[in-house]
């Protein structure tokens, strides 16, 4: 059974804000603990659609960690991953448009080399993995419908801004490529803006699949 939330905001990578009727909460789980304001609500494969503000995801899937005395409520993503499920999410994930055609309409727009690199980048992705990017806030590219790398352009300073599923740690170092810590505790980011980082690159992305389908 499908559960659909309305009017929620990304917060960061995994995790979103919403507001909900404690009471609410209750039928769809019990709470681990009751304490202070804030809810938080875990669940497993989420769909997010950042251009209606809807998360959408399994009703069993959903843990209820804390049960707040506010309407103000945190949704997380479990993270977890498994062979079936994410063999029907690929087939059965169907975008209102293509966000593949739209990033590639967006590289026209830049300078040569930069349009060059996020072009080849995205070919490389798309030889080995199905799925489309998603257009999501400030002009950031998400994969979907699994979200293990993100691309965003950044024409002031010409270079892509990236971000990848996995810890800091967890990645190997590069000569071409500076990795950093995310803004989520997941994921990880860097910066490209020569087509000498190509092949770095796409080793850091398909890492992050890696990464993601071994939690």
């Amino acid at each position: 059974m499908k559960a659909i939330f309305e009017k929620v905001e990304l917060d960061a990578e995994g995790i979103w804000r919403t507001h909900l009727d404690p009471k609410s909460l209750l039928r769809i789980a019990n709470p681990s603990r009751q304490n202070g304001k804030i809810s938080v609500l875990m669940v497993s494969h989420p769909y997010f659609r950042e251009s209606t503000g809807t998360l959408e995801f399994d009703l069993l899937s959903a843990a209820l960690l804390n049960l707040g005395n506010s309407g103000e409520t945190v949704i997380i993503d479990s993270m977890e991953t498994g062979e079936d499920q994410r063999a029907e999410s690929v087939e059965t994930y169907q975008p209102s448009e293509s966000g593949d055609d739209l990033f590639r309409e967006r590289l026209r727009e830049l300078p040569g080399e930069l349009k060059e690199l996020g072009t080849k980048l995205l070919d490389r992705v798309r030889q080995k993995f199905p799925g489309l990017l998603e257009l999501a806030s400030q002009g950031k590219f998400v994969e979907r419908p699994n979200n293990f790398w993100t691309i965003k352009a950044q024409p002031r300073v010409r270079s892509f801004r990236i971000s990848v599923y996995g810890r800091l740690e967890e990645h190997d170092t590069y000569q071409s490529i500076t990795l950093e810590r995310g803004r989520s505790a997941y994921y990880s980011e860097f910066k490209i803006d020569s087509l000498a980082q190509l092949e770095d690159a796409i080793r850091i992305i398909f890492d992050a699949k890696r990464l993601k389908e071994s939690r």
